[in-house]
């Protein structure tokens, strides 16, 4: 049987354990609360899964930063966080194929410069550009093999090159003067 669940009751359950002074959450505790459960099955876990990217915009929204990490975290740097750089990428969901099984806090409360965050955000910066290069290439090819008018290539490539609005703008504004 599938299990589903809104992204705006994960986001909310989230706000609230992340905001009380938790900055880590495993998958499992997670479905314990949500589905009030003793023990969650693959479908508990995949559905939080499945709800996580608009949840984690929705927390985005209230204020509350998160990301996705994964077992290495959990299990190696239980007690403490992870120094090396290698660790911090080890420790994120989805560098090296690593899969998610919990949840952490973007930055940790009271740390300024939080190396997992730093780590974080150069990962997916790196990604945000191979992806914007490669979709730029694809405009090139198509455009040289004729399947593209040269105003409308250039038209796309605009597209991938012109920076998105924040949500946050006067945040965002604020820190570039």
């Amino acid at each position: 049987m599938k299990r589903r669940i809104q992204s705006k009751i994960l986001s909310d359950y989230l706000e609230r354990a992340l905001g009380n002074g938790e900055y880590k959450l495993r998958f499992d505790d997670i479905a314990r609360d949500i589905f009030k459960i003793k023990c969650p099955k693959d479908e508990h876990l995949e559905a939080i899964r499945k709800a996580w990217h608009q949840a984690e915009k929705q927390l985005r929204r209230m204020g509350t930063c998160a990301m996705l990490v994964s077992a290495d975290y959990f299990e190696t740097y239980s007690k403490r966080e992870p120094r090396g750089i290698i660790a911090i990428k080890m420790c994120i969901a989805g560098y090296g194929g690593s899969k998610a099984i919990g949840v952490r806090l973007l930055t940790m409360k009271g740390a300024t410069n939080d190396p997992m965050a730093l780590a974080y955000f150069a990962v997916s910066s790196r990604n945000l550009r191979g992806m914007a290069a490669a979709i730029e290439d694809r405009i090139t090819v198509e455009w040289k093999r004729g399947h593209l008018s040269k105003r409308v290539a250039r038209q796309q490539i605009d597209d991938v090159v012109e920076p998105a609005l924040p949500e946050h703008q006067t945040e965002f504004e604020e820190l570039m003067d």
